[in-house]
């Protein structure tokens, strides 16, 4: 869930203002993906700095990042709001991985 509020938030707080380079119809941008990248994977480096993990947390939620930030993308496409999807793939990666 945090990987939502907080990587979703830097993704339209860079992406709207910023985002110069548009793709996926003018809805996005790459500002706002990779704010989105960046966002998430500093709240994953605290969440396995702070939280004690199993060593392939980081690893896990890298991959579940990744899928998120697709699915962060193409969100017109697949019909699924985005505050769904982010955290179900994310959690999905981190429990099934």
């Amino acid at each position: 869930m945090t990987v939502m509020l907080i990587a979703d938030t830097a993704a339209a707080l860079i992406g709207r203002p910023f985002g110069k380079h548009k793709f996926n119809n003018d809805t996005k941008s790459i500002e706002g993906t990779l704010a989105f990248l960046i966002a998430g994977g500093g709240v994953l480096f605290f969440a396995s700095f702070f939280f004690p993990h199993d060593p392939s947390f980081l690893l896990k939620g890298l991959i579940g990042l990744v899928l998120a930030t697709i699915a962060e993308v193409y969100e017109n496409r697949l019909y699924i709001d985005d505050n769904f999807s982010i955290p179900m793939l994310i959690g999905l990666c981190l429990t099934l991985l």
